[in-house]
């Protein structure tokens, strides 16, 4: 099986899994969120929720959306760790830039 079909299927699992949340339990929820601003909840509502294949809600408010972009970035972050050896590149970069500083203030002087 390709890993875009496995992809596929894992997110189509992870979905029936997901609690629905109705327009109402959403909107009194972002309210709370934004202090009583209904105009930033119901566009956070019509922008940024995540909602299933039939319009359904899945995020209840902006911070379950903070956790699932957590949730993503720390995934991204751990793949390129993986791909691309960062502390080495880390160590690199660290050790160009005081060498570059060090230049310049012996240049200043």
């Amino acid at each position: 099986m390709s890993t875009i079909l496995k992809q596929q299927k894992k997110h189509q699992v992870e979905t029936k899994s997901q609690k629905i949340y109705s327009y109402e339990q959403v909107l009194k929820s972002s309210i709370s969120y934004f202090k009583g601003d209904e105009l930033a909840a119901t566009t956070w509502m019509n922008k940024y929720a995540v909602k299933n294949n039939t319009g359904e809600f899945v995020e209840l408010s902006p911070d379950d959306m903070h956790k699932r972009m957590a949730k993503e970035f720390g995934r991204i972050e751990a793949d390129y760790k993986l791909k691309y050896n960062l502390k080495w590149q880390r160590k690199i970069s660290f050790t160009i830039w005081t060498r570059k500083r060090r230049l310049n203030r012996r240049k200043s002087l």
